[in-house]
Protein backbone atom coordinates (compact mmCIF):
# COMPACT_ATOMS: atom_id res chain seq x y z
CA UNK A 1 0.00 0.00 0.00
CA UNK A 2 1.89 3.29 -0.88
CA UNK A 3 -0.72 5.06 -2.26
CA UNK A 4 -4.40 5.92 -1.91
CA UNK A 5 -5.27 4.61 -4.99
CA UNK A 6 -4.45 0.91 -3.42
CA UNK A 7 -7.03 1.06 -1.36
CA UNK A 8 -10.51 1.06 -1.58
CA UNK A 9 -13.29 3.93 -1.03
CA UNK A 10 -16.10 2.82 0.34
CA UNK A 11 -20.10 4.27 0.54
CA UNK A 12 -20.20 7.42 2.96
CA UNK A 13 -23.15 5.86 4.78
CA UNK A 14 -22.31 2.40 5.36
CA UNK A 15 -21.19 0.88 8.19
CA UNK A 16 -18.55 -0.96 9.09
CA UNK A 17 -17.31 -3.01 12.04
CA UNK A 18 -13.86 -2.54 13.05
CA UNK A 19 -11.44 -5.43 15.35
CA UNK A 20 -8.20 -5.30 16.77
CA UNK A 21 -6.60 -8.99 16.23
CA UNK A 22 -3.58 -10.61 17.48
CA UNK A 23 -2.03 -13.48 17.24
CA UNK A 24 1.90 -15.21 17.77
CA UNK A 25 4.58 -14.59 15.79
CA UNK A 26 4.79 -17.24 13.23
CA UNK A 27 8.13 -17.81 12.81
CA UNK A 28 8.96 -20.86 10.68
CA UNK A 29 11.64 -22.54 13.02
CA UNK A 30 9.55 -24.52 15.36
CA UNK A 31 12.30 -23.46 18.48
CA UNK A 32 11.64 -19.60 17.32
CA UNK A 33 7.70 -20.47 17.43
CA UNK A 34 8.04 -21.92 21.17
CA UNK A 35 10.15 -18.73 22.31
CA UNK A 36 7.23 -16.85 21.06
CA UNK A 37 4.76 -18.38 22.51
CA UNK A 38 6.19 -18.33 26.05
CA UNK A 39 7.42 -15.52 25.72
CA UNK A 40 4.07 -13.70 24.27
CA UNK A 41 5.48 -12.70 21.21
CA UNK A 42 3.15 -11.13 19.23
CA UNK A 43 1.92 -9.81 15.53
CA UNK A 44 -1.10 -7.52 15.94
CA UNK A 45 -3.82 -6.37 12.76
CA UNK A 46 -6.78 -4.03 12.10
CA UNK A 47 -9.61 -6.26 10.57
CA UNK A 48 -12.31 -3.93 8.42
CA UNK A 49 -15.92 -5.47 7.89
CA UNK A 50 -18.70 -3.90 5.78
CA UNK A 51 -21.75 -4.98 7.38
CA UNK A 52 -23.81 -4.75 4.58
CA UNK A 53 -21.85 -7.38 2.71
CA UNK A 54 -19.54 -10.39 2.83
CA UNK A 55 -16.56 -7.60 1.85
CA UNK A 56 -13.89 -7.43 4.74
CA UNK A 57 -10.21 -5.85 4.67
CA UNK A 58 -7.67 -7.27 6.97
CA UNK A 59 -4.69 -4.29 7.43
CA UNK A 60 -1.09 -5.83 8.59
CA UNK A 61 2.71 -3.57 8.84
CA UNK A 62 4.84 -6.46 8.29
CA UNK A 63 8.83 -6.89 7.43
CA UNK A 64 9.16 -8.61 3.93
CA UNK A 65 12.02 -10.89 5.92
CA UNK A 66 11.11 -11.40 9.16
CA UNK A 67 13.45 -13.44 10.74
CA UNK A 68 15.54 -12.55 14.00
CA UNK A 69 18.48 -11.74 11.99
CA UNK A 70 16.41 -8.93 10.06
CA UNK A 71 16.33 -6.91 13.32
CA UNK A 72 19.73 -5.72 12.48
CA UNK A 73 22.07 -4.74 9.54
CA UNK A 74 24.94 -6.84 8.72
CA UNK A 75 28.70 -5.25 8.66
CA UNK A 76 30.21 -6.23 5.16
CA UNK A 77 33.92 -6.67 4.84
CA UNK A 78 34.18 -3.46 3.28
CA UNK A 79 32.52 -2.24 6.38
CA UNK A 80 29.50 -1.13 4.79
CA UNK A 81 26.32 -1.07 6.86
CA UNK A 82 23.62 -3.25 4.82
CA UNK A 83 20.36 -3.66 6.28
CA UNK A 84 17.57 -5.96 4.98
CA UNK A 85 14.54 -4.83 7.40
CA UNK A 86 12.26 -3.62 4.24
CA UNK A 87 8.70 -3.09 5.74
CA UNK A 88 5.26 -2.74 4.09
CA UNK A 89 1.61 -2.07 4.82
CA UNK A 90 -0.66 -4.25 3.47
CA UNK A 91 -4.28 -5.20 3.19
CA UNK A 92 -6.27 -8.52 2.39
CA UNK A 93 -9.74 -9.00 1.03
CA UNK A 94 -9.73 -12.44 3.68
CA UNK A 95 -8.41 -13.44 6.89
CA UNK A 96 -8.96 -17.15 8.46
CA UNK A 97 -9.98 -16.39 12.22
CA UNK A 98 -8.48 -19.30 13.92
CA UNK A 99 -4.99 -17.53 13.05
CA UNK A 100 -5.81 -15.20 15.62
CA UNK A 101 -5.77 -15.98 19.07
CA UNK A 102 -7.40 -12.52 20.35
CA UNK A 103 -10.20 -10.37 18.79
CA UNK A 104 -11.27 -7.32 19.85
CA UNK A 105 -14.44 -5.58 18.13
CA UNK A 106 -13.71 -2.07 19.05
CA UNK A 107 -16.63 -0.34 17.69
CA UNK A 108 -19.10 0.62 14.14
CA UNK A 109 -17.42 3.43 11.94
CA UNK A 110 -19.33 4.94 8.99
CA UNK A 111 -17.83 4.71 5.75
CA UNK A 112 -16.77 8.64 6.53
CA UNK A 113 -14.37 7.56 9.04
CA UNK A 114 -13.38 4.88 7.56
CA UNK A 115 -12.38 6.89 3.93
CA UNK A 116 -10.10 8.93 6.68
CA UNK A 117 -8.92 6.24 7.92
CA UNK A 118 -7.93 4.74 4.65
CA UNK A 119 -5.88 8.35 3.43
CA UNK A 120 -4.20 8.08 6.67
CA UNK A 121 -2.93 4.62 6.16
CA UNK A 122 -0.43 5.48 2.76
CA UNK A 123 1.41 7.79 5.12
CA UNK A 124 2.29 5.47 8.10
CA UNK A 125 3.46 3.31 5.44
CA UNK A 126 5.60 5.97 3.38
CA UNK A 127 7.06 7.14 7.23
CA UNK A 128 7.82 3.79 8.11
CA UNK A 129 9.44 2.29 5.36
CA UNK A 130 12.01 -0.42 7.53
CA UNK A 131 11.20 -2.17 10.59
CA UNK A 132 12.48 -1.46 13.69
CA UNK A 133 11.90 -3.38 17.27
CA UNK A 134 13.46 -0.60 19.60
CA UNK A 135 12.29 2.24 21.45
CA UNK A 136 13.69 4.78 23.48
CA UNK A 137 12.22 5.69 26.95
CA UNK A 138 13.70 7.38 30.27
CA UNK A 139 13.25 4.68 33.17
CA UNK A 140 9.91 6.60 34.33
CA UNK A 141 8.41 6.27 30.64
CA UNK A 142 8.09 2.07 32.01
CA UNK A 143 4.74 3.64 33.83
CA UNK A 144 1.88 3.53 30.98
CA UNK A 145 0.48 7.03 31.93
CA UNK A 146 3.81 8.05 32.06
CA UNK A 147 5.35 6.84 28.42
CA UNK A 148 4.45 10.06 26.01
CA UNK A 149 6.38 12.28 28.26
CA UNK A 150 8.96 10.22 28.26
CA UNK A 151 9.33 8.58 25.13
CA UNK A 152 12.16 9.75 22.86
CA UNK A 153 11.75 7.27 19.85
CA UNK A 154 9.61 4.94 18.96
CA UNK A 155 9.45 1.41 16.95
CA UNK A 156 8.49 0.49 13.72
CA UNK A 157 6.50 -3.11 13.89
CA UNK A 158 2.84 -4.31 13.56
CA UNK A 159 2.13 -2.74 17.16
CA UNK A 160 3.24 0.55 16.15
CA UNK A 161 0.64 0.13 12.96
CA UNK A 162 -1.91 -1.27 15.03
CA UNK A 163 -2.04 1.20 18.18
CA UNK A 164 -1.42 4.45 15.83
CA UNK A 165 -4.07 3.05 13.72
CA UNK A 166 -6.28 2.92 16.29
CA UNK A 167 -6.00 6.60 17.31
CA UNK A 168 -6.09 7.31 14.11
CA UNK A 169 -9.44 6.17 14.15
CA UNK A 170 -10.26 7.82 16.90
CA UNK A 171 -9.30 11.17 14.97
CA UNK A 172 -11.46 10.53 12.35
CA UNK A 173 -14.40 10.22 14.45
CA UNK A 174 -14.54 6.84 15.75
CA UNK A 175 -15.76 6.10 19.08
CA UNK A 176 -14.42 3.08 20.20
CA UNK A 177 -15.23 4.57 24.43
CA UNK A 178 -16.60 1.10 24.77
CA UNK A 179 -13.40 -0.65 24.78
CA UNK A 180 -11.40 -0.05 28.18
CA UNK A 181 -9.33 -3.32 29.17
CA UNK A 182 -5.59 -3.04 28.04
CA UNK A 183 -4.91 -3.94 24.68
CA UNK A 184 -1.38 -5.56 25.60
CA UNK A 185 1.28 -5.54 23.11
CA UNK A 186 4.96 -5.86 23.05
CA UNK A 187 7.87 -3.24 23.78
CA UNK A 188 11.64 -3.65 23.59
CA UNK A 189 12.81 -0.53 25.14
CA UNK A 190 16.35 0.83 25.84
CA UNK A 191 16.47 2.73 28.84
CA UNK A 192 17.73 6.13 28.41
CA UNK A 193 20.51 8.01 30.80
CA UNK A 194 18.12 11.34 31.68
CA UNK A 195 20.87 13.38 31.92
CA UNK A 196 22.14 12.47 28.35
CA UNK A 197 19.59 13.17 25.69
CA UNK A 198 19.43 10.80 22.00
CA UNK A 199 22.07 12.76 20.03
CA UNK A 200 22.22 12.17 15.87
CA UNK A 201 25.66 10.65 14.69
CA UNK A 202 27.75 12.54 11.79
CA UNK A 203 27.50 9.91 9.49
CA UNK A 204 30.53 12.35 8.12
CA UNK A 205 32.77 11.83 10.99
CA UNK A 206 35.00 8.98 10.37
CA UNK A 207 35.48 8.52 14.37
CA UNK A 208 31.88 8.40 15.38
CA UNK A 209 30.91 6.42 11.94
CA UNK A 210 33.50 3.44 12.77
CA UNK A 211 31.26 3.42 16.33
CA UNK A 212 28.61 2.98 14.49
CA UNK A 213 29.52 -0.10 12.06
CA UNK A 214 31.94 -1.33 14.78
CA UNK A 215 28.03 -1.84 17.51
CA UNK A 216 26.36 -3.35 14.66
CA UNK A 217 29.05 -5.84 13.81
CA UNK A 218 28.67 -7.02 17.10
CA UNK A 219 25.11 -7.77 17.08
CA UNK A 220 25.97 -9.76 13.78
CA UNK A 221 26.96 -12.25 16.62
CA UNK A 222 23.88 -11.78 18.79
CA UNK A 223 21.47 -12.30 15.72
CA UNK A 224 23.41 -15.53 15.27
CA UNK A 225 23.02 -17.64 18.39
CA UNK A 226 20.26 -19.76 19.14
CA UNK A 227 18.60 -18.42 22.09
CA UNK A 228 15.76 -20.61 24.39
CA UNK A 229 14.59 -17.00 25.81
CA UNK A 230 13.55 -13.64 24.84
CA UNK A 231 15.00 -12.29 27.92
CA UNK A 232 18.36 -13.77 26.71
CA UNK A 233 18.70 -12.22 23.77
CA UNK A 234 18.08 -8.53 25.83
CA UNK A 235 20.67 -9.96 28.21
CA UNK A 236 23.23 -10.60 25.42
CA UNK A 237 22.37 -7.34 23.86
CA UNK A 238 23.26 -5.79 27.46
CA UNK A 239 26.30 -7.21 27.05
CA UNK A 240 27.22 -6.11 24.25
CA UNK A 241 26.14 -2.20 25.38
CA UNK A 242 28.21 -2.44 28.48
CA UNK A 243 30.96 -3.40 26.62
CA UNK A 244 30.17 -0.20 24.53
CA UNK A 245 30.35 2.62 27.36
CA UNK A 246 26.97 2.26 28.24
CA UNK A 247 25.72 2.98 24.95
CA UNK A 248 23.84 1.80 22.13
CA UNK A 249 22.92 2.69 18.64
CA UNK A 250 19.43 3.51 16.32
CA UNK A 251 18.27 4.41 12.81
CA UNK A 252 15.22 6.19 11.56
CA UNK A 253 13.07 3.83 9.77
CA UNK A 254 14.20 5.57 6.59
CA UNK A 255 17.97 4.79 7.86
CA UNK A 256 18.94 8.73 7.44
CA UNK A 257 20.07 9.20 10.52
CA UNK A 258 21.72 7.37 12.89
CA UNK A 259 21.60 8.44 16.88
CA UNK A 260 23.65 7.67 19.82
CA UNK A 261 21.62 6.80 22.75
CA UNK A 262 23.45 6.81 26.68
CA UNK A 263 22.07 3.93 28.68
CA UNK A 264 20.43 3.91 32.16
CA UNK A 265 19.41 0.80 34.70
CA UNK A 266 17.96 -1.19 33.61
CA UNK A 267 19.61 -0.51 30.20
CA UNK A 268 17.24 -2.89 28.17
CA UNK A 269 14.12 -4.79 28.79
CA UNK A 270 11.19 -6.30 27.15
CA UNK A 271 7.53 -5.40 28.53
CA UNK A 272 4.40 -6.50 28.13
CA UNK A 273 2.13 -2.94 28.69
CA UNK A 274 -0.84 -2.00 26.90
CA UNK A 275 -1.14 0.46 24.27
CA UNK A 276 -1.81 4.64 24.32
CA UNK A 277 -5.10 4.39 23.11
CA UNK A 278 -6.28 8.38 23.13
CA UNK A 279 -10.06 7.03 24.76
CA UNK A 280 -8.27 5.26 27.34
CA UNK A 281 -6.79 6.14 30.75
CA UNK A 282 -4.67 4.34 33.66
CA UNK A 283 -2.52 1.45 33.58
CA UNK A 284 0.41 0.44 35.31
CA UNK A 285 3.36 -1.57 34.09
CA UNK A 286 1.95 -5.06 36.05
CA UNK A 287 -1.57 -5.45 34.84
CA UNK A 288 -0.23 -7.11 31.15
CA UNK A 289 1.52 -9.60 32.49
CA UNK A 290 -1.21 -10.41 34.48
CA UNK A 291 -3.74 -10.00 31.99
CA UNK A 292 -1.68 -12.75 30.67
CA UNK A 293 -0.81 -14.88 32.93
CA UNK A 294 3.28 -14.56 32.51
CA UNK A 295 4.62 -13.72 35.87
CA UNK A 296 6.84 -10.55 35.77
CA UNK A 297 10.50 -10.90 35.52
CA UNK A 298 11.83 -9.94 39.11
CA UNK A 299 14.62 -7.20 38.13
CA UNK A 300 11.72 -5.90 36.17
CA UNK A 301 9.28 -5.77 38.99
CA UNK A 302 11.81 -4.42 41.08
CA UNK A 303 12.55 -1.46 38.88
CA UNK A 304 9.27 -0.13 38.71
CA UNK A 305 8.15 -0.27 42.28
CA UNK A 306 11.76 1.51 43.25
CA UNK A 307 10.16 4.39 41.03
CA UNK A 308 8.74 7.31 42.69
CA UNK A 309 6.09 9.25 40.03
CA UNK A 310 5.04 12.85 40.89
Amino acid sequence: TKTRGDLPTVAPNDSFEVSWLRRFVAFGDPIEYKIAQEAKFWHSAIAVRHLSSSMLMLFQYEALNFEPSSFYPAVSPAREIIWNNSAVVGWLPYMDPNEWQLNVKMGVVTGVVLNKWLDWVPGFAAQHPTYNLWNVWDRVGMFPTMRDKFQFFRDSCCHRFTEDGLSAFHTAGADFSAVTQPLCRNYFVIIQDTLRPLTKVNIHHPKEWSRVVDFYDGLQHLVGKKMGKVADMVKIWIGLVLKYGYTAYLADSDLSNYYLVHLSMPYGVYLLQRMNLPWQTGGDPKECWSQENVSMPQDLLMDTTSLVVV
